[in-house]
């Protein structure tokens, strides 16, 4: 089975294609990279040039990415709706 990463945040994808959209960040299927088990370690190791693990650790409705005006403003307004939020 071929391994795929998304660009966008690191998501491994395993299978014939790369998702229609990730499932993780909601990236299209173009930000996905083939990756290849012929790739040397930078350091030797034999561990991958980039590790990227995604740890969803949070109990709450919402998962509030970001610090921006746009971020707040979804944060006060899951509040308003009495909804948990957890901000990022």
């Amino acid at each position: 089975m071929k391994k795929w990463r998304c660009t966008v945040c690191g998501y491994i994808h395993v299978g014939a294609e790369p998702p229609e959209k990730c499932p993780m960040c909601g990236a299209p299927k173009e930000k996905f990279e083939l990756l290849t088990d012929d790739a040397p370690a930078s350091d030797g190791s034999g561990k991958p040039k980039a590790v990227s693990e995604v740890v969803f650790n949070y109990d709450a409705d919402v998962l509030v990415v970001g610090s921006g005006a746009a971020a707040l403003s979804a944060d006060h307004h899951c509040k308003e709706q009495g909804r948990d939020s957890a901000d990022v």
